[in-house]
């Protein structure tokens, strides 16, 4: 995992390599262990390449793979040049297809063994053969193409700044801050993302992100340039889709039998995620995902030390109970006991270092659970590791929150299966009031995509239209109701293989997921570490795509195919677990405590106050409250993360 910067433009020589550099530098933690520079003409040959339009690649090594410098970029393999973030886990075995075809390396580095697979099978389908997180800046001299893309899910990131002569591409929208400040170029707040974000609305949609002229690279997205004339202004970039998620057509239509294949599936996913030059830790907060991983590599031979956040005995949040039953289900013989490390988000939660945790995350966050992963990461980088396993991507794709119980409610009823709908609301175990409000909104679900398609569409306008005109304490009709994004035809052909079919699909394709790997991301690599997530392995994804829906969530149990496939791996306390958590933070106490210095500074000078967007004095009260809800705090904790992000990157509304 590492920083990669770019430059294009009409600059002379050092002056691009100056500002690739200076954007390079701003992502000195994403690379602690290197960086490189380097830069060709475009269109030009000859002494006007001191003068005329430029590419200047730029990186920052975080050493893995080959921690020699034979491993060092940006790479060149032939007419190509690549700087990329990421990693090919199944680089041993590329290497060995092209070393039967024929082809020599040079080094250990998984970055040549991708140069020689796009050599071989071209770009698009060298980014269907890899299996890793990966984005990649890729200039092609033979075709004067510049390429961006990203991985299939979009673990690992990629922005970038088009103006009409010129474009910055980096790894996180601070570099290309520090690169357009450089070029006395102003930037600004994208109003429909900020609105998004304060309704709890999919704040991740498109390209767009929360800076108006920063845009990303979309999941699985191919952007390319093709720059052979030497005329600017630069061209519009093509896009295409290198991978689209659907249902493994091959999976089996037995439920033991199906229960094998995701055992394996995942079990490989783990492997190969495991096969590493450098030690390896866990991410363990108690959950199912991750316990389910660090067990699971238990039983494989590869016990891993591990990495926990607890609150304070007795929080709600507190998950120490279960991170102890892992503990003991993996321990190994009293002389040699397993390392593992706890922290307490809330005794690191100082004014200083939330600031400090603003600025790294580039855009406001969703919640207090943001910071207390990067107390994790940060206790992972003091243990001296530079990989995490972590267990991002099962909730999405095993039915892990609890809205996916009235997507499958809403299925039975669809289809008539009425006797399964009493077997599953007998076995659900939630307490009455909840059990109504799932069948009260299976109910609605269901009718609603009974509906004639404009209809249905009609009323979800109407739900979106409604979350921002009610969004508590803040007031966002001056931003504008930002366009509702259409689920589009996969997601409708999903509705079809079923409605809880339909919301996976969603979460794995949409904002839920997205925002989650991006707060991961940038916590992980703040602290240079890189997070591997097997769960979000395409095949197991697939798999799991490919599950009937009574299979995923099976006798009121949401996992089930993670709980009955690793019966024998989880301990009974975890595997009988109901009662999900989520990684959680004490968000009220501390607004309340450690951050009220911070809250107090900002409600007495708050732009989203004078833009009239925020209730300051309403909410000010409402936290001070001995009885305040989660949803005051929940509106408190954005409205600090967007008020002190305007002020760290200098911007206003």
């Amino acid at each position: 995992m590492c920083g990669v910067a770019a430059v294009v433009g009409l600059l002379p020589l050092a002056e691009r390599e100056a500002l690739c550099s200076a954007m390079t530098a701003a992502l000195s933690h994403r690379g602690p262990d290197g960086h490189g520079l380097w830069s060709t003409p475009i269109g030009l040959h000859g002494p006007q390449e001191l003068h005329g339009p430029g590419l200047s690649l730029g990186h920052r090594r975080l050493a893995i793979v080959d921690q020699t410098a034979g491993g060092a970029q940006p790479m060149r393999r032939g007419a190509l040049a690549l700087s990329w973030n990421g990693e090919v886990y199944n680089h041993r075995a590329l290497r060995a297809q092209w070393q039967a075809a024929g082809e020599a390396f040079a080094t250990d580095s998984d970055t040549e063994v991708l140069l020689a697979s796009i050599q071989h099978l071209g770009l698009v389908r060298a980014l269907q053969a890899v299996e890793g997180p990966l984005a990649l800046v890729l200039w092609d001299a033979a075709e004067q193409t510049l390429s961006l893309a990203r991985d299939r899910f979009g673990k690992k990131p990629l922005y970038y700044l088009r103006r009409r002569e010129l474009l910055l591409v980096a790894s996180e929208p601070k570099a290309i801050v520090v690169g357009a400040r450089r070029l006395g170029l102003s930037l600004s707040v994208d109003r429909g993302t900020l609105a998004r974000y304060l309704a709890d609305a999919e704040q991740e949609s498109g390209d767009a992100t929360f800076f108006a002229d920063i845009r990303r690279v979309a999941p699985a997205e191919l952007l390319q340039f093709r720059l052979s004339r030497p005329a600017l202004p630069l061209p519009s970039p093509t896009r295409t889709y290198y991978y689209t998620l659907r249902p493994d057509p091959l999976a089996p239509r037995q439920r033991g039998e199906f229960l094998d294949a995701f055992r394996q599936r995942l079990t490989t996913a783990l492997q190969l995620r495991l096969d590493c030059e450098v030690p390896v830790g866990a991410l363990l907060s108690g959950g199912m995902d991750s316990s389910a991983l660090v067990c699971l590599a238990h039983r494989l031979g590869v016990p891993l030390p591990t990495f926990s956040a607890i609150h304070r005995p007795g929080d709600p949040c507190d998950e120490r109970a279960f991170i102890d039953a892992v503990l003991t289900a993996t321990a190994r013989p009293a002389t040699l006991p397993l390392p593992h490390w706890r922290v307490v988000p809330e005794d690191h939660l100082t004014r200083d270092a939330f600031l400090r945790f603003v600025h790294e995350q580039d855009e406001p966050t969703g919640g207090a659970s943001v910071f207390a992963q990067a107390c994790v990461f940060r206790l992972v980088q003091q243990h001296g590791l530079k990989v995490a396993i972590s267990g991002q991507g099962a909730d999405e794709a095993l039915t892990g929150y609890g809205g996916s119980r009235p997507w499958l409610y809403a299925e039975l009823l669809r289809r008539g299966r009425l006797p399964q709908l009493r077997h599953e609301l007998a076995h659900s175990q939630l307490p009455g009031s909840q059990l109504v409000h799932a069948l009260a909104q299976s109910g609605w679900l269901a009718l609603r995509h009974a509906l004639p398609l404009e209809l249905s569409r009609g009323l979800l306008d109407l739900k979106w239209q409604r979350a921002f005109r009610q969004a508590p304490f803040f007031a966002l009709h001056s931003l504008g109701v930002p366009a509702l994004v259409a689920g589009g035809p996969l997601g409708e052909e999903r509705d079809e293989q079923s409605l809880l079919h339909g919301y996976l699909y969603r979460l794995l394709t949409g904002s839920s997921l997205r925002a989650i790997l991006r707060t991961e991301d940038r916590s992980s690599m703040a602290a240079g570490i890189e997070s591997r997530a097997p769960f979000l392995d395409h095949r197991l994804v697939e798999l799991c795509l490919a599950a009937r829906p009574e299979w995923l969530v099976h006798d009121g149990r949401t996992k089930a195919l993670l709980r009955d496939s690793l019966g024998d791996v989880l301990p009974p306390a975890i595997a009988a677990r109901r009662d999900k958590i989520g990684f959680g933070a004490p968000e009220l106490r501390y607004l309340q405590g450690p951050l009220l210095p911070l809250w107090e500074l900002v409600c007495a000078d708050s732009q989203l106050g004078r833009a009239g967007l925020l209730d300051v004095r309403g909410l000010a009260a409402a936290v001070a409250s001995p009885g305040a809800s989660p949803a005051t705090s929940h509106a408190a904790w954005k409205a600090l993360s967007v008020e002190l992000w305007l002020r760290s990157f200098s911007l206003s509304l």
